[in-house]
């Protein structure tokens, strides 16, 4: 379990890289969020919370095609 927990931490630093990255993918392209992830270069835990984070505060938004788009 602490394993676990110690995965999905995430330092400010790589929150702000990660949710860079995800905003520089999703301005190309709408992505769904398997693609997304696929992309990405992090832990999956780490940037499920940060694409949550962006959906949350509405910096990204997930369209009727369920991909997700840059705002």
């Amino acid at each position: 379990i602490c394993l676990k927990n110690k995965e999905s931490q995430v330092t400010d630093a790589d929150f702000e890289t990660i949710q860079f990255e995800i905003i520089s993918i999703l301005k190309t392209e709408p992505q769904t969020i398997n693609s997304l992830l696929k992309k990405l270069r992090f832990k999956e835990a780490k940037s499920l919370r940060a694409i949550r984070f962006l959906l949350d505060n509405e910096k990204i938004k997930e369209d009727s095609q369920m991909k997700l788009t840059s705002i």
